[in-house]
């Protein structure tokens, strides 16, 4: 259904308004983005969905998250080992106004003292100008916290650990 031109998730927006859209059940690689990943298999590329023609990626197999089937709900999910997997974005730059929609699962029912679990990073090295982060912090106790240019500048509720939950926040 496209009637207007929406192209985005939940027929919500297009390429224009919609600048990264990643989903767990399409453009996710075993390779450098020729080789679709299948169940338990190692993710190195995860191509956007926006029509924009991002990725993200990992080149070290030790950093890399896997690809779980059966995630949530029957679903595709993408699992991070809370350790050392991570993907790096080929975003250059972030506009003023951002909204961000992330399904989450943390095996950590509480955040350790002095751990943070990020969910996402984009926009350059942490503590640059236009970097935006996303994280589970352990104080105030689980809250999800965001930053922009290294500063966090909100604290969102108390995100519970071992059960999926839907985060989202809006710069």
């Amino acid at each position: 259904w496209d009637s207007v031109g929406e192209t985005g998730p939940g027929g919500g927006g297009n390429s224009t308004t919609n600048r990264l859209w990643l989903r767990a059940d399409d453009g996710v690689y075993s390779d450098a983005g020729t080789t679709i990943a299948a169940n338990t298999d190692a993710v190195q590329e995860w191509h956007d969905q926006s029509g924009n023609g991002f990725r993200i990626t990992q080149t070290t197999a030790a950093s890399q998250p896997t690809l779980d089937d059966n995630g949530a709900n029957g679903m595709p999910t993408i699992s991070f080992d809370g350790t050392n997997d991570w993907l790096e974005d080929s975003i250059d730059s972030l506009d003023s106004n951002l909204s961000l929609f992330t399904v989450n699962y943390f095996n950590q029912l509480n955040q350790g003292s002095g751990d943070l679990d990020f969910v996402l990073h984009l926009g350059g090295t942490a503590g640059a100008n236009q970097a935006l982060s996303f994280a589970r912090v352990p104080s105030p106790a689980d809250a999800f916290s965001s930053y922009r240019g290294g500063n966090i500048n909100r604290y969102g509720t108390a995100v519970p650990g071992q059960s999926w939950e839907l985060l989202e926040l809006e710069f």
